[in-house]
């Protein structure tokens, strides 16, 4: 695949000559216990946060096996990842068992939603027509051989990826890896460290939809198709949109990937830390309040985080056999925990 490349708006030059190794270095200040702790919990929350976005519920053993495969970004070659086979075992391993592909996809695939009243399907996404795919994911795999800079390589590989949608499920969960297995095999992370990056796109679904659309809109505009009644989808015109595939403009989604990126960095990674530290504090300070079961102890922590260093009248019956006074001192002492966290002199980050 060849990307159109545009004149670099002005918007973007802030972003270009920000050395983003050193930032995720300095994000990642911490304790080597405290850090390891971090750094095994962002892979289980990116893991998360990309079915979360799918609205998928994978079982405990797809789960682990996406946080394997997270824990395989960046080693290996451009050849090996982005060679067919290459993606499609990162399908097969983040989708059902019973919707693994064996190859790039031979049918025409859409995004869209049925309609319950006997309409066709709305269409927000179709598919590069199936005869395009295999001539495009070799200019895929040549486009990562470049040298450009690592996070447009990035940004512009995973939409280009999620754009062309080669397989017949899984194509947006393997969009988000790819942007961290670029950055892993370009040194901007280490091995062992991977950006929590979709969860950041989850909690804006607008700003990511949007980044989506500035695709999709334009060659829902070009593309002539025709649906039957089982929903099967054919493209008139596979030619004349083919280009949209292949030289697509990607300004707004490299964009909105550093917008992702520095957000992932300066707060989702600085946050998990003091999060680490404010739990760990609180800890040992409510034994010398109350010396509860280590069982108690983390049921408590769990229920003050959900209701903001607050336990509520109905979590209270959880923890009987403590007095109003046990249970206000415990309160004190977990926001407590989180200020002194939050304005230590040893402010993590840039």
């Amino acid at each position: 695949m060849a990307f159109y490349q545009p004149e670099i708006p002005d918007t973007l030059n802030k972003y270009l000559a920000i050395d983003y190794r050193k930032k995720v270095q300095q994000s990642l200040q911490a304790p080597p216990e405290i850090l390891a702790r971090a750094l095994n919990y962002f892979y289980f929350k990116e893991t998360k946060s990309s079915n979360d976005i799918e609205r998928e519920k994978p079982t405990a053993d797809r789960e682990r096996l996406f946080v394997e495969l997270l824990k395989q970004a960046g080693k290996r070659s451009v050849d090996s990842r982005f060679s067919q086979e290459g993606l499609t075992q990162c399908q097969n391993t983040v989708v059902d068992p019973r919707y693994h592909d064996e190859c790039f996809r031979d049918i025409q695939n859409y995004v869209g939603e049925a309609s319950i009243y006997g309409r066709a399907p709305f269409v927000h996404l179709v598919g590069m027509p199936p005869e395009l795919i295999d001539e495009t994911m070799q200019g895929f795999t040549d486009f990562n051989k470049a040298q450009i800079h690592p996070v447009v390589k990035a940004a512009c590989s995973s939409f280009g990826f999620v754009f062309i949608h080669p397989f017949n499920d899984g194509n947006g969960r393997v969009h988000r890896f790819i942007f961290n297995d670029i950055l892993a095999r370009e040194s901007i992370i280490d091995d062992g460290v991977i950006l929590p990056v979709s969860a950041v796109m989850h909690k804006d679904m607008k700003a990511y939809d949007k980044a989506l659309e500035c695709f999709s809109k334009p060659l829902m505009l070009s593309v002539n198709y025709q649906i039957d009644e089982m929903g099967y989808l054919t493209v008139d015109n596979p030619q004349s949109i083919a280009g949209q595939y292949r030289f697509p403009d990607l300004t707004e989604q490299t964009y909105y990937m550093f917008q992702v990126l520095d957000q992932t960095i300066d707060v989702e990674l600085i946050e998990e830390i003091r999060l680490i530290e404010g739990f760990d504090r609180f800890r040992s300070d409510a034994k010398y309040i109350v010396d509860m079961p280590n069982k108690k102890t983390e049921l408590m922590i769990k229920l003050l985080f959900q209701g903001g260093g607050v336990l509520s009248n109905t979590k209270k019956g959880l923890f009987s056999e403590l007095s109003s006074d046990d249970i206000s001192r415990l309160e004190l002492a977990y926001k407590e925990a989180f200020e002194v966290s939050s304005s230590e002199d040893t402010h993590l980050g840039p």
